[in-house]
């Protein structure tokens, strides 16, 4: 189960169902018949994400997980995701619509790089990404309610249940529990905030000199 709740920040395993997102988007459809391209927007997604460490499951490490989605529209043409533990940069993941099945990878602790297969479905626009990690934005009607009143809610999804509590803004303000069939949390995701940033970041500088940190596998 440790892979499968952590593989939310590592990679973009998200679901598929659409909801409505206006996030970052400029005049994407532009007028009635006008069909000059569009110029690209970019949507900067950040969120904390607790996660039990490998060594001792009982104790909980907190990482910065940053998403830069380029889009035109809802349609996502690249996804770079940054992840910071303890204010360094431990790993970053590109995504690119025109190479859809592979994700390229860096990992700043073993400084090692790796093209993995992307998990379906892809995540090619931002209802994609944003269901994905944060729920749908409305409550289902089949969600169970618990305890804490009407803003927590949870849902199963496979062999996990993902528990959400609503915070009163709009979404996705909300925190996210990834919980196994026992209950146990296994993930938290807070801290989300979405705005508009300038442009994709590049790779962080400086990958010639990366040096493993001590105890990378």
């Amino acid at each position: 189960m440790k892979h499968a709740w952590t593989a939310l920040a590592g990679c973009v395993a998200v679901t598929a169902t659409i909801v409505a997102v206006t996030v970052g988007a400029s005049d994407a459809e532009g007028s009635a018949g006008d069909d000059r391209p569009t110029e690209a927007s970019v949507a900067r997604i950040e969120f904390t994400e607790a996660v039990p460490l490998d060594a001792d499951q009982s104790v909980m490490s907190s990482r910065k997980v940053e998403m830069f989605a380029e889009h035109r529209g809802d349609a996502v043409s690249r996804l770079h995701f940054v992840i910071t533990l303890d204010g360094r940069v431990a790993e970053e993941r590109l995504w690119r619509a025109d190479r859809p099945g592979s994700i390229t990878a860096r990992n700043w602790q073993s400084c090692t790089t790796a093209e993995e297969p992307t998990p379906a479905p892809r995540p090619d626009s931002l209802d994609v990404i944003l269901q994905g990690y944060f729920g749908p934005r409305d409550v289902p009607r089949d969600a169970k309610k618990v305890a804490g009143g009407g803003s927590r809610w949870e849902t199963p999804t496979g062999m996990m249940i993902m528990a959400y509590t609503d915070l009163g803004g709009p979404y996705p303000d909300r925190i996210v529990e990834i919980k196994g069939p026992d209950g146990s949390v296994g993930s938290t995701i807070s801290g989300t905030r979405v705005s508009e940033h300038s442009t994709l970041p590049e790779w962080r500088a400086g990958w010639p000199a990366c040096r493993p940190s001590p105890g990378a596998s």
